[in-house]
């Protein structure tokens, strides 16, 4: 059931829109699905209360961040098709790209930098087409909200330092794996409650305020918002080619770990 937003909306979209006072800024953090529906999360910066609602299409997240005035959005999905730009030697010496090769040529070649960077950390994820067409429908889901997104005047990190950004790329699962220092049990499947549970103690550890029974689908948005909340409040990093795209984490850059292993199953 869709938890629609309780608080008064304030105009505009723009980054600086403030909410309750000068200190107070709402963010926002969506959940991609190509059948689903976008699930929203809205995070205020000071009551740190996290609400939901699900809409169909871009052009409805785009009326629910202009009415409710959302100064940041974190999308979970790519923004764009791969730069591909981990096919250039010389960019695989920048980032330490082993050298070594696979069944389908110099390893990591199809992934894009900031791919490689959680890959290396023990944090898999899809690999990114470079083209739109050849993308996954989820994904191009994601590029279309971005799109439009851009269009209301958003733009991506431009540097790894950007925090003014109002549109970010983020990835729930590698979120959920810094906050608690290693990987959670799945989401689905036989260990979900497990893996859904450790997922709501790392969001009410970070200070978030959720309602009972939340979906994955709405703990995934509210670790984009909280990624969202956190970048802008400088506590954030990114990791990959400002060119190519960004992936915000929801730690310092100091907190980032070289290797995540999965966490000690509970007794």
């Amino acid at each position: 059931m869709d938890r629609p937003p309780k608080t008064q909306p304030c105009p505009g979209t723009r980054a600086g829109c403030r909410r309750g006072g000068d200190s107070n800024l709402l963010v926002a953090g969506v959940d991609i699905s190509e059948r689903r529906g976008q699930t929203i999360a809205l995070l205020d910066s000071g009551t740190r209360r996290a609400q939901f609602t699900t809409v169909a299409t871009a052009a409805d997240v785009l009326e629910v961040i202009h009415a409710r005035g959302a100064a940041i959005v974190a999308l979970d999905s790519p923004l764009q098709p791969s730069h591909l730009l981990l096919r250039d030697p010389a960019m695989r010496r920048r980032y330490g790209v082993p050298d070594r090769r696979g069944m389908n040529g110099p390893l990591y070649a199809n992934y894009r930098v900031c791919d490689f960077e959680l890959i290396r950390r023990g944090m898999p994820l899809y690999q990114v087409a470079a083209t739109r067409e050849a993308a996954a429908g989820w994904m191009r889901v994601g590029f279309d909200l971005a799109d439009t997104l851009r269009a209301a005047g958003m733009h991506p990190p431009r540097t790894e330092q950007d925090h003014a950004a109002g549109l970010l790329e983020v990835f729930p699962d590698a979120a959920f794996v810094t906050l608690l220092g290693g990987r959670p049990e799945p989401k689905s499947g036989p260990r979900a409650a497990t893996g859904l549970a450790q997922r709501r103690r790392a969001l009410e550890a970070a200070g978030i305020s959720l309602d009972g029974g939340l979906s994955h689908d709405e703990l995934d948005a509210a670790a984009a918002a909280l990624t969202a909340l956190r970048w802008w409040e400088g506590q954030g990093c990114a990791v990959g080619d400002p060119a190519e795209g960004l992936i915000v984490l929801p730690v310092p850059g100091a907190a980032l770990r070289d290797r995540y292993q999965r966490l000690a199953a509970p007794m």
